[in-house]
């Protein structure tokens, strides 16, 4: 429940309530991200050839998780874990 506040406390002025709501515009200004993870999300984009939809798919994911953490940005833990779920979301 207190990962569901921050994101809606830092999304309240879109209109917005979840991070799965966010768009492009939201995802560049609400997904800042760690230098490491910054490095993997492009390795990452690159080696599974990810689409823009997928890309921010991905870091929407990594916010929530980093909103369950209570963390103010992407880690590369949170990074890791969204593109995990990715991974199995395909097999």
């Amino acid at each position: 429940m207190e990962a569901r506040q921050l994101g809606a406390e830092r999304l309240n002025e879109t209109g917005k309530l979840t991070n799965a709501e966010m768009n492009p515009k939201d995802v560049d200004r609400f997904c800042e991200t760690d230098r490491d993870a910054e490095s993997l999300l492009r390795h990452a984009h690159d080696r599974l050839q990810l689409s823009g939809r997928g890309f921010h798919r991905v870091l929407k994911v990594a916010r929530t998780i980093a909103d369950l953490d209570e963390a103010e940005r992407i880690g590369v833990s949170h990074l890791g874990e969204a593109l995990q779920y990715r991974a199995r979301a395909e097999d």
